[in-house]
């Protein structure tokens, strides 16, 4: 809303899809940071002029990392293991914030470390 400021729409109805959209956009960026279930809602005033959009943001609980689990196909496979057994390698700490950016980084450097380990098991063999 704050962006388009400038640019005021038209009509109330407008203006209400408008914030809706916000809302959506203001959900995402709260998800990036963990509030996954964020309680989000806004009112328009138009008893006042220019008419005032207020936005209402309960962020309720912030998700942290409980789990980062491996699944490998065929099973033990000794890269998988290593891992598991050692997530902070990848960047996770339990209990830390589940932050989109966190999980997508763990996730490639998981793939980018297990490619490394095959690459270097396929050279022994």
């Amino acid at each position: 809303m704050l962006k388009r400021e400038k640019e005021p729409p038209k009509t109330v109805k407008a203006l209400k899809n408008r914030a809706q959209q916000d809302l959506v956009n203001i959900q995402k960026s709260l998800a990036k940071f963990g509030y996954f279930d964020a309680d989000l809602d806004y009112f328009v005033d138009i008893r006042m002029d220019p008419v005032i959009v207020y936005v209402k943001v309960k962020l309720n609980t912030q998700y942290t990392i409980g789990a980062f689990k491996f699944k490998s196909d065929p099973p033990n496979n000794t890269a998988v293991h290593v891992l598991e057994q050692d997530i902070k390698r990848v960047g996770v700490v339990l209990g830390q914030p589940a932050l989109r950016k966190t999980i997508q980084k763990a996730t490639v450097d998981s793939i980018n470390y297990l490619q490394k380990s095959w690459l270097s098991f396929c050279a022994t063999v």
